[in-house]
């Protein structure tokens, strides 16, 4: 026999939709902790980028005050960032493969939402490091 219950917002519930939207809570709350430990390594991170590359240019004798090094550490900011959504997509894959979903237009938009928020904080740190990592070489570079 199957139970259906009504709640006070007057729609009918069966308690394997109940158990569904709660595997689908735990998933989520499993991914979110995924994605924080990805985001708390973005402080670290973008900023090593630019000293790397500062660190390549001065090893190999190039001047550090050159359009050169600020496109070479956009380059290397904007594969970070690359690689930092290839990480996400692959957490959201790893978490919900295999998970029953009853309304999938829910859970993508949520899913849409989550990687463009985590892309965005991601972006806001890189763009930060960049501005200040390159505003003395682009002072001293003469406009065209």
């Amino acid at each position: 026999m199957r139970t259906v219950r009504t709640f006070s917002l007057g729609c009918e519930v069966s308690g394997f939709t109940i158990f569904l939207v709660f595997m689908n809570f735990e998933r989520s709350e499993i991914l979110k902790a995924k994605l924080d430990s990805l985001e708390i390594d973005d402080s670290i991170l973008f900023p090593s980028l630019q000293q790397k590359v500062f660190g390549i240019l001065t090893t190999k004798g190039h001047p550090l005050t050159s359009s050169a090094s600020i496109s070479l550490v956009f380059q290397a900011l904007r594969d970070e960032l690359t690689k930092r959504c290839d990480q996400i997509l692959s957490q959201i894959r790893e978490v919900y493969t295999d998970t029953y979903v009853e309304d999938i237009d829910n859970l993508a938009a949520g899913l849409k939402g989550e990687l463009t928020k985590r892309l965005a904080s991601a972006g806001a740190i890189a763009s930060s490091v960049f501005l200040s990592s390159t505003e003395s070489i682009r002072a001293q570079i003469p406009p065209c």
